[in-house]
């Protein structure tokens, strides 16, 4: 079985690999801090994406733009407003 750490990538870094792919890119808060998952082409699929993967894991993530802007923060106690859960 292979294991492989999580990927860091340095900010500019980031921004270069996002701005030439227009891509929205969603992080989870670790330990460590904020971690790369994935990338998405539109700021609504990222967002769902995000939403998607916090109700599953109770993890917060966030989404940001190809200039490192933070577009939103997706939290449990957020998702489960938005729904009426308590």
């Amino acid at each position: 079985m292979e294991i492989t750490a999580p990927i860091r990538l340095s900010p500019s870094i980031l921004r270069e690999m996002n701005r030439d792919a227009g891509m929205f890119t969603i992080e989870r808060l670790g330990d460590q801090g904020w971690m790369r998952e994935l990338s998405c082409q539109t700021e609504f699929k990222a967002f769902l994406n995000a939403r998607t993967r916090c109700m599953a894991s109770g993890n917060t993530y966030r989404v940001i733009n190809s200039d490192l802007d933070v577009i939103c923060l997706v939290t449990l106690d957020g998702c489960k407003r938005q729904y009426g859960a308590r």
